[in-house]
């Protein structure tokens, strides 16, 4: 899911299991939409693959998440832009 009012990227504990959670770091402080706060349980760095594999293979990029009790993962639209990550219109066919 990708969230344009998301200030970060953030993940529920269960999610992407293979990556170790790094508990060694400073806490941030996480709010969900209706003010109330998220517990910081750590950060996962975990690799994402963006765009059609069948069209061109998508597009890897490593994410760095804050793990907490939210359901599901949450990508920060903000985040991206930030990191000058842009978006590109693609044209789709339609079935009729």
């Amino acid at each position: 899911l990708v969230d344009s009012g998301a200030n970060e990227h953030v993940c529920p504990p269960n999610w992407a299991t293979h990556v170790d959670t790094d508990k060694d770091r400073a806490e941030t402080i996480l709010r969900d939409v209706q003010g109330n706060k998220v517990q910081d349980q750590g950060r996962k760095t975990v690799r994402l693959r963006f765009g059609y594999r069948e069209n061109d293979g998508g597009h890897m990029a490593v994410v760095s998440f804050i793990v907490g009790d939210i359901n599901p993962p949450l990508s920060s639209l903000g985040v991206f832009f930030a990191r000058d990550v842009g978006l590109q219109e693609t044209a789709t066919s339609s079935s009729s």
